[in-house]
This record gives structure tokens, C-alpha cells and sequence, in this order.
């Protein structure tokens, strides 16, 4: 698996491809930086996303694979997988 990066808007897509009859309550489109730091003026929840804007966080897990032995799942299964439990537990 390595390193793989995912936008949240493309955790939406497979989201909204693996379960279809939540594909209304995901959002389609990225909202741009510049309306999050407006909206940060009204809504004081996302001004805790401002320090995040615009870094790409990345892992890499080949060193902890080769460590324990083992392989993780891809990204993509780990999301849905996600997905799937928070919809279990009720939450969504």
C-alpha cells in the first residue's frame, strides 16, 4: 500500500460509490480555502480548520509493514470499511 493520499472530497466519492443511499448527505464539491476562512468569522467550528488549510498530510506505511509483517488494507477499504461502522453505530 505505501503512501496514499486522499482529498476529503475524494473520501466523499468512494463514500458516496459504496453506499449509494448515502450519497445525498456527502458533500460533491470542495469548498475553497479563501470561503473557509470567511465562514471562520461567523462559525467558530472552523476556525479550528484554518492551521489546516492547504497542508497535505501523508503516511507512508512501509516501514511499519516491513517491521510487523504485515500489510494494511488500502485506503479505500479502510473507508468504507469507516463509513460502514459509523453508519452501523447509529451516528449518521
Amino acid at each position: 500500500v505505501g503512501k496514499e493520499i486522499k482529498k476529503l472530497i475524494e473520501l466523499c466519492q468512494i463514500m458516496a460509490e459504496a453506499l449509494p443511499e448515502y450519497e445525498k448527505k456527502l458533500p460533491k464539491k470542495e469548498l475553497p480555502n479563501f470561503m473557509v476562512k470567511l465562514i471562520s468569522y461567523l462559525d467558530s467550528s472552523a476556525k479550528m480548520m484554518i492551521p489546516d488549510l492547504g497542508i497535505v498530510m501523508q503516511t507512508d506505511t512501509t516501514y511499519s509493514e516491513e517491521l510487523l509483517g504485515l500489510k494494511f488494507k488500502s485506503a479505500k477499504d479502510c473507508i468504507i470499511e469507516n463509513a460502514k461502522s459509523v453508519i452501523r453505530l447509529g451516528l449518521i
